[in-house]
């Protein structure tokens, strides 16, 4: 059964300062990537990275806003790799985006209003 989504204007759509969406952590893999050299000699040297899939949860209240997608990531930050290898493949996350205030001189696209 295909769902419709009812079209509204700009006017109806209340603003918002984030968007949250539900994501399931289904795949992850070691693997060599690259991290600026300790030395600050502009080189890079290998390490192992962590490679994690997250596929959206379908169903309440997430699946009809975020019916499909994927949100992949290399991980070098030790930190980082072990809060994913805490978690089981399986676990669901939720994940809020949220823009990023930027000065006006590093080249970012203006504001609109």
């Amino acid at each position: 059964m295909e769902e419709h989504l009812e079209e509204v204007s700009a006017e109806e759509v209340r603003p918002r300062k984030h968007v949250r969406a539900r994501f399931r952590f289904d795949e992850e893999a070691r693997i060599t990537c690259y991290v600026a050299n300790r030395s600050g000699q502009g080189s890079w040297e290998p390490t192992e990275g962590l490679r994690v899939k997250l596929y959206p949860v379908q169903g309440d209240p997430f699946g009809s806003a975020t019916p499909s997608g994927q949100l992949e990531m290399v991980i070098a930050n030790p930190h980082a790799k072990a809060f994913f290898k805490e978690h089981a493949i399986g676990q669901e996350f939720d994940i809020i985006i949220s823009p990023v205030e930027k000065k006006a001189d590093d080249g970012a696209r203006p504001a609109t209003a």
